[in-house]
């Protein structure tokens, strides 16, 4: 009777046993076939993957494929990429800017909605909706090249995209319209390409003061001036000028130096500006390279194409060249020495027969004239970080006043003090009392052009952490970036 009782309680618990087993299993495959892995799955310029085990609430795939083969609750969104569908997707598929794929399984609850987008859909997929096909091509002619222009350009990184065809004829329409601009205007852009030649640092430094700093606070300052706000397309319409012209003689100069690395030289101007043109549109078709290749033409165009404006309307500066060695201007009477010690003559200027005779000790005895000479400050030493910081320590002494009393507005007092002294003086308080000058890299003394140049570019020095300031201590010419693009040093002034 016991053991009947036992063999009764050990079956009972294995089928027990059996049954939560069984319900685990049951479970464990329930969750295999149905995992939630994901509440929104975001992917930006990469892949994303639903597994046929796993499901998620929605996707969102930017710059990126899509491969479901799994279910999607909600919507399915995929910009500038392509998608492969064999799973299911509860409402709605959008594609913009990319390409579909649906397989024979596939399910879509809703619509699929294709935005510039090609679609391959399978006649035994189920589809819940309709498609809707969004093409700007025939509704706006340009904007779906447009659109291919965001996705294989843009979003790449490249002002030139190879797959847009539309891109071909304006690179061909640029470079006819590039040409003729050479052969109507082929002083302005040979002035151009003289200061791309001779000072390209200074071109890039000028064009990033102009479009960063210079054209910002013309345009802002004509708002504030309410009556100005007419003037600002104009200005606008310069600036875009000055880049189209500089961008034709950097795609000529480019030419040129083609020329020379295959050791000849392009004297035609057209086939140097159509090699250029070839050359610069084949690395604006690279992604990232071709961004910043396209910035840098601009800003070395827009400088280059800024200083020839400037060099233009003021005229260039004469070029002092070194100073001579003093010379001694000689006698009214030419000195004769004669060897041994014998007598000296000399025939006066108003009658040759006349013979004065002089002794050797008579003509040492004399010294001859003193002629001054103008100091020629660009062989003087130049000055470095430390002896600028307390000249300014010292105008900004001088200043505590006004800052008082003006607060932001008296940084237009300081720009104005130093704009003033240096194209008076080439030298502010400060630098007088440390006994310092500003002066050309020739030597030459300052004026409004080149002090206008430097103040403007020493807000670009200021801009960057005060970078450009620190430079003079570290370069080995002890110049600033504002010198190096007005062309400027700082000398030392000899005691008198």
């Amino acid at each position: 009777m016991k053991n009947s009782s036992l063999f009764k309680v050990f079956v009972l618990s294995l089928a027990c046993v059996i049954t939560v087993n069984a319900a685990e299993e049951k479970t464990e495959k329930h969750q295999s076939l149905h995992n939630f892995r994901y509440d929104v799955l975001v992917r930006i310029s990469t892949n994303a993957t639903i597994e046929t085990n796993e499901i998620a609430k929605g996707i969102f795939v930017l710059n990126g494929d899509a491969i479901i083969n799994g279910k999607v609750e909600e919507n399915a969104a995929i910009v500038k990429g392509n998608a492969e569908i064999n799973g299911e997707i509860g409402k709605d598929l959008f594609s913009i800017m990319g390409s579909v794929k649906i397989g024979p399984k596939a399910k879509i609850g809703q619509n699929i909605i294709l935005v510039g987008s090609k679609a391959d859909i399978s006649p035994t997929a189920e589809i819940g909706g309709s498609r809707i096909d969004v093409d700007f091509g025939k509704i706006l002619p340009g904007v779906g090249s447009f659109l291919d222009w965001v996705r294989y350009g843009a979003l790449r990184l490249r002002p030139f995209a190879p797959q847009v065809k539309a891109m071909w004829g304006l690179a061909i329409l640029s470079l006819v319209f590039n040409l003729i601009l050479l052969l109507v205007f082929p002083k302005t852009i040979n002035s151009c390409i003289d200061v791309i030649k001779q000072r390209p640092i200074t071109s890039f430094l000028i064009g990033l003061l102009v479009s960063c700093l210079i054209a910002p606070i013309i345009v802002a300052l004509l708002a504030l001036s309410v009556v100005g706000i007419v003037v600002i397309p104009f200005v606008v319409c310069a600036v875009i000028v000055a880049v189209i012209f500089g961008k034709v003689a950097t795609y000529r100069f480019v030419g040129h130096q083609i020329g020379r690395i295959r050791g000849g030289e392009i004297s035609s101007p057209v086939w140097a500006l159509i090699l250029g043109s070839v050359l610069v549109y084949l690395v604006y078709m690279l992604p990232v390279i071709g961004l910043i290749g396209c910035c840098a033409v601009a800003i070395v165009g827009l400088g280059a194409a800024s200083v020839a404006a400037f060099d233009r309307i003021w005229g260039e500066s004469p070029k002092v060249s070194p100073s001579a060695p003093p010379k001694y201007i000689e006698p009214a009477k030419a000195v004769c020495q004669v060897e041994g010690g014998q007598s000296d003559f000399a025939k006066t200027e108003g009658n040759n027969a006349e013979v004065q005779q002089v002794s050797p000790q008579s003509t040492v005895s004399q010294p001859p004239p003193v002629i001054s000479q103008p100091v020629d400050y660009s062989l003087l030493a130049r000055v470095g970080f430390w002896k600028r910081f307390l000249a300014t320590l010292i105008d900004f002494c001088i200043f505590i006043i006004p800052f008082a009393l003006f607060h932001g507005a008296a940084w237009l007092l300081w720009m104005a003090y130093h704009f003033i002294m240096w194209a008076v003086s080439g030298a502010t308080v400060g630098d007088i009392v440390m006994r310092i000058k500003i002066v050309k890299e020739n030597g030459a003394p300052m004026d409004w052009k080149t002090s206008f140049i430097r103040i403007m570019a020493a807000m670009l020095s200021a801009v960057a952490l005060f970078i450009g300031f620190f430079w003079a201590g570290w370069a080995r010419e002890k110049k600033a970036w504002h010198d190096i693009i007005a062309g400027t040093i700082i000398v030392e002034v000899p005691k008198k």
